[in-house]
Order: C-alpha cells, then sequence, then structure tokens
C-alpha cells in the first residue's frame, strides 16, 4: 500500500494532476475541480483491493461449494457498522442464493463487511463459531431510488448499499474473463 501510494503521487504529481485541478466535466462542458491528495490515494487503493479480495473470495466459494454449499455475512460488530449491515451480520444463504449478486461485500465506501464460506455440519448446527445464532432467511429486500447528479440516470438501489456497489465484484470477473476469452477467439476466426 505504500509503495503504490508513493508511487501514485508521483505519476500524479509528473502529469500535473496532484492537488486541486480544474477539469472539464466531460458531460457538462463545465469546468469542475477534482483533488487527489493521500486520502483520495488510500481510498481509491482500499477500494479496489477490496473488490479484487472479494472477487477472489467468491472464486474460492465457488471452488468449494460441495464442501462449503453457504455463505455468511460478517460485520465488525462495532458501532461503525451501518445499520443494514448490522442487520445482515451471521446472514448464512446458499452460495448461489440471488441475495449476494447485489449483496456481496464490500458494499459501500470504507465498508468492512466480508464473507465466508460455511459447510453443511456448521449450517446444521445453526450457530456461528462465536455462538451466535445464524440468520437463515434472506431479509426482504427494499430499494431506494437513486439518481446519479453526473449521468441523470435513475436506479433502484438496495438499502444499505452504496452507489456503484450493488454487484458482486467476483461474478463482475467472471463475466469480464468470459467477453475476453469470446473477443479473443472471434479475433482468431
Amino acid at each position: 500500500r505504500r509503495d503504490w501510494l508513493k508511487n501514485a503521487k508521483t505519476l500524479l504529481q509528473q502529469t500535473g494532476w496532484w492537488g486541486k485541478n480544474a477539469v472539464t466535466d466531460t458531460a457538462t462542458g463545465e469546468q469542475v475541480f477534482t483533488t487527489f491528495n493521500p486520502s483520495r490515494l488510500q481510498l481509491i487503493y482500499d477500494i479496489n483491493t477490496g473488490q479484487a479480495a472479494a472477487a477472489g473470495q467468491w472464486a474460492r466459494l465457488q471452488a468449494a461449494k460441495r464442501t462449503h454449499p453457504y455463505a455468511r455475512y460478517i460485520t465488525k460488530r462495532d458501532e461503525r457498522v451501518r445499520e443494514a449491515h448490522r442487520r445482515w451480520d451471521n446472514l448464512v444463504l446458499p452460495v448461489d442464493h440471488p441475495f449476494w449478486q447485489a449483496h456481496w461485500p464490500p458494499n459501500g465506501w470504507r465498508c468492512r463487511c466480508r464473507a465466508i464460506g460455511v459447510s453443511q455440519r456448521e449450517y446444521d448446527r445453526g450457530t456461528t463459531p462465536t455462538g451466535a445464532p445464524m440468520k437463515k432467511e434472506a431479509p426482504e429486500e427494499v430499494l431506494r431510488r437513486y439518481t446519479n447528479p453526473r449521468a441523470g440516470e435513475i436506479t433502484d438501489l438496495p438499502v444499505g448499499i452504496d452507489p456503484g456497489f450493488a454487484y458482486n465484484a467476483g461474478v463482475a470477473r467472471q463475466q469480464a474473463l468470459f467477453s475476453l476469452a469470446a473477443d479473443k477467439l472471434r479475433a482468431a476466426n
């Protein structure tokens, strides 16, 4: 992380992007200001590594479905956990349950939630390793309307998930790889 932050800062400084800069919004043609500083770089790094880790965890759970057919949502269980995420803590559903398509953590900016695999034996026991009861029913999905201020697009997002996070990074990675392979096969013919 430290090395990436240092290298990214150097690159941004060399190209004139470090600090506060005026840029033209391509959608509106208006002049807007953007700032690259250490906290923004840390956020970029943390979100990208978090999504990469989530994609890897999804791939591991897909490979282990035979022995661990369930996934459990886990929060940090502290005062910083968002209310919706707190309600999902210890939710255990089949790995292929539709809930995971939009709720696979991280589910927002600085979200610290994660998901792990659960065996059939653990699921049948009904409690987590800490002794807390597992929640085995998917919550009712409540949507909220979101309007993208930049593009004007209107979408419905699950409550508790930030815009841009209502997807499963592992599924998106699989789809991107399949698309890339299909493009290469088409180009080879």
